[in-house]
């Protein structure tokens, strides 16, 4: 603030402040009720989901120390999604670049990237460090050469002593807690991390995920994307650079990097069959699922003979659930080129999803002996061995696709051993997934669906909502969410993630139904009545559709349509335990 003796500097609780003409309100504020943490202020590791310790309040002291010097936040991005990513992967731009003043800070840069080092090993182990080169630094004494892996954007003193005044108070202030907890596991105390309640900090300590990096994919067609971004800043206006970059951005699940990159290359050239197709794949994956059938239309109005089209429409559809429509689009892919093995894979996980478990492993079965085959059919057939209980068969399987790169046969692994009951082993092979897998929103999904296959609801809600405060838009977290909250008999809590899950695809019958259900349980008649009329009306139905059907049914009080309901889910889906006992009270409910 300002006074009558000029600027006064104050200590605030980052997490919850608001500055004004703040460049991005997403990079600034903590969201209510979701949020870890303020993105532009969180450590890689803490972004990831990783086990967190005195270090991350280095990193984020460095990030406010960025920002003090600068006036800029060290890292930016339209979403806190792309900021949290950024962290892990983004370049930053030297002190002297965005403050000309700072001309002459080659040894305060130095200090700073050491301190924004991505690696938590590579930083500086305590604050007590980060202060002795800060001193060192004020009284003139040359400082040891730090190596960084840090990339500035270029090769790298307004009023230096005025600054580190401020930035020896940050690093006193942090020294100070650290000394009156001495021993202490620091678990991000700091402002990164005080939306989390005392109750999820003690739960993520207790059984943290794993403090290995997720694999990021580096290199595409030969370079990285430093070198992707040097020509394109030479060639802006080259659509096969900026496809090129865009596939590269895609494999590192930088979506909204990627869609820009893949529209920039449809501006430049509007009869790009891939681009078309790529950025059709990054819609679905942000469930605007209009926009992706619009750009695959497209690309098959272009080309109408090319098979992969119609392939990649129907992994669009079959996650809007529109699997009428998928089966459909994938018969043509197989019609187009009966001989590969991908469309048959893909037509069998559609089956899958829609309870027909047998007809699935059929298929990838027969995939298996078309061209292209890979592990990931016996990946595949792992998943729908262990939805019919054969889960000898689908570990087998699973160790077959086992790689030291991918992280889907160890995510499968560790469900099939918590349906075995064995989790410890089940934890070991989520760690492993997790470990692999460059996306941490997927992680916390597996590890809620570990929860809730070992009845523990409250860490299975937990964890989803973790996942969704990192993937908001992920339409299946909410249902399952919803889901888990039944079980815990929050009809309320349920109702309300059901309604999102159904804002965020209007297409799902499995939601629709499932809210009816609640709905009615709640003793929302009209609505309940109206929204399975609705799903009724989608056209191929899940299984699952007709046991939330009898649900619905018992409440009214109409056991014979209950009963229907449950033999025809149990026809669709014969291995589904709760349509068995269901079905089951329900018979013995008319002997008595």
């Amino acid at each position: 603030e300002r006074n009558d003796s000029g600027l006064k500097a104050k200590i605030l609780d980052f997490g919850l402040a608001k500055i004004a003409e703040a460049e991005s309100d997403s990079a600034r504020l903590t969201a209510t009720g979701d949020a870890l943490g303020t993105p532009a202020y969180m450590s890689p590791e803490q972004c990831d989901g990783r086990e967190l310790d005195r270090r991350t309040d280095i990193y984020s002291l460095a990030c406010v120390f960025y920002e003090v010097l600068t006036g800029k936040l060290a890292f930016s991005g339209s979403s806190p999604l792309e900021i949290m990513f950024n962290h892990n992967s983004a370049k930053i731009t030297p002190l002297k670049e965005a403050k000309p003043e700072l001309q002459s800070a080659d040894e305060l840069e130095s200090v700073l990237m050491h301190a924004l080092e991505p690696d938590p090993a590579m930083r500086y182990g305590s604050a007590q460090e980060l202060a002795e080169d800060l001193r060192k630094i004020q009284q003139g004494i040359p400082l040891r050469k730090h190596k960084s892996t840090r990339r500035l954007k270029l090769e790298a003193r307004r009023n230096i002593l005025i600054v580190l005044s401020v930035v020896l108070l940050l690093t006193l202030a942090l020294l100070f807690r650290q000394f009156l907890q001495p021993g202490q596991n620091l678990t991000a105390l700091s402002a990164s991390t005080r939306a989390l309640s005392p109750n999820t900090v003690r739960r993520q300590i207790a059984n943290p995920l794993p403090a290995a990096s997720p694999s990021r994919v580096d290199i595409w067609k030969g370079h990285t994307l430093s070198q992707y971004n040097a020509m394109i800043d030479k060639d802006p206006n080259n659509a096969r650079l900026l496809y090129n970059r865009g596939t590269l951005y895609k494999l590192r699940e930088e979506r909204p990097n990627a869609i820009a990159d893949f529209s920039r290359a449809i501006e430049l050239k509007n009869d790009f069959i891939e681009a078309y197709v790529e950025r059709a794949e990054q819609y679905g994956r942000l469930f605007e699922f209009e926009k992706a059938l619009k750009d695959l239309d497209k690309a098959i109005a272009l080309d109408p003979r090319w098979d992969w089209t119609y392939m990649r429409k129907a992994q669009v559809e079959s996650a809007a659930e529109l699997y009428d429509d998928a089966i459909e689009d994938c018969q043509k892919a197989i019609a187009l080129n009966p001989k590969r093995a991908v469309p048959q894979t893909e037509l069998a996980r559609i089956y899958d999803q829609l309870g027909e478990h047998e007809k699935a492993v059929e298929l990838v079965n027969k995939a298996m002996t078309l061209r292209g085959a890979s592990l990931a059919e016996f990946s595949a057939r792992a998943l729908f061995e262990m939805r019919m209980k054969q889960y000898a068969k689908a570990l087998k399987d699973l160790k077959f696709a086992s790689r030291e790169d991918w992280a889907e046969p160890f995510a499968y692994e560790a469900l099939v051993y918590a349906r075995l009951n064995k989790m410890e082993e089940a934890l070991v092979a989520s760690d492993k997934a997790f470990a692999l897998d460059p996306f941490p929103a997927r992680s916390y999904r597996l590890r809620a669906e570990l929860f809730s296959a070992a009845s523990d609801f409250e860490n299975a809600i937990e964890n989803y909502s973790l996942a969704i405060s990192l993937e908001p838009s992920y339409a299946p977290a909410y249902r399952s969410r919803a889901l888990a909250y039944l079980k815990m008999h929050q009809l309320n809590n349920a109702l309300n993630d059901l309604k999102k899950a159904v804002q965020l695809n209007p297409f799902s019958a499995t939601s629709l139904s499932l809210l009816a259900r609640v709905e009615g349980a709640l003793a929302k008649t009209v609505d309940a009545e109206r929204h399975m009329k609705e799903a009724f009306s989608r056209g191929s139905l899940s299984a699952v559709c007709y046991l939330n059907r009898a649900h619905f049914y018992i409440k009214k009080g109409d056991l014979s349509k209950a009963r229907a309901d449950c033999r025809k889910c149990l026809e669709i889906d014969p291995h589904l335990n709760e349509a068995s006992e269901l079905l089951n009270k329900l018979s013995s409910r008319e002997s008595e």
